[in-house]
């Protein structure tokens, strides 16, 4: 084998080859640096957007915070009371929403009208009605009636339990016992004397002079 020398142009052609290849490799590394960063970023980012609004405004006091939204589902067009069981005689607290504001609003027992309201600028009327104490035992309808935001008519009504007077329930305990007493000035009752009759006869005892 004889030891010619390597032509100049074949030569180039193989450096040239060669950086054609190192470039190409210094690219494929960047570009899988630049995709390894970029995913990294993403991530980063989502995790901060995540964790910032909690914190934005006492890091940052420029930093303005959400105006708060309104509750969801709204509060229900319903009545509430102080209690569900009441004495014929005694009182409770109704409270009804959803009526037009300053409008009028009245309160019954079944069919007995018992007061009336006026709801406030925010359509809630409340009133505290007295239970009739003729009203029997048993379960009633309490209810608050007036007309609602759009001036249609509106009812609100809920169950309560009527329970007996206080009275009746002292009736109902029975009789108690009682103790006579003498009149003023009468002489104090003797009680009875002891028989003795039945007692063995005894003796002195003996003595010795």
């Amino acid at each position: 084998m004889s030891n010619r020398p390597v032509p100049h142009a074949l030569a180039e052609g193989v450096i040239t080859r060669a950086r054609i290849a190192a470039d190409d490799a210094r690219r494929a590394r960047r570009r899988r640096w630049t995709t390894a960063a970029a995913s990294v970023g993403i991530a980063l980012a989502a995790l901060l957007s995540a964790v910032t609004p909690a914190h934005a405004t006492a890091a940052n006091p420029s930093v303005t915070a959400a105006a708060p939204t309104a509750d969801y589902p709204p509060p229900a067009c319903a009545l509430t009371l102080s209690s569900t069981v009441v004495r014929a005689g005694g009182s409770l607290t109704v409270s009804g929403r959803c009526f037009r504001p300053f409008s009028l609003v009245s309160v019954r027992l079944d069919s007995v009208l018992l007061a009336q309201d006026v709801a406030n600028g925010s359509g809630v009327a409340t009133a505290t009605v007295t239970i009739p104490r003729t009203t029997s035992s048993g379960v009633h309808r309490i209810s608050m009636s007036g007309v609602d935001a759009n001036g249609a008519p509106l009812t609100e009504s809920a169950s309560i339990l009527v329970t007996p007077p206080a009275s009746a329930a002292l009736a109902s305990a029975g009789p108690r016992a009682s103790v006579s007493l003498p009149a003023a000035g009468a002489p104090a009752p003797v009680p009875p004397l002891m028989d003795l009759s039945a007692l063995a006869p005894w003796r002195w005892p003996a003595t010795r002079d």
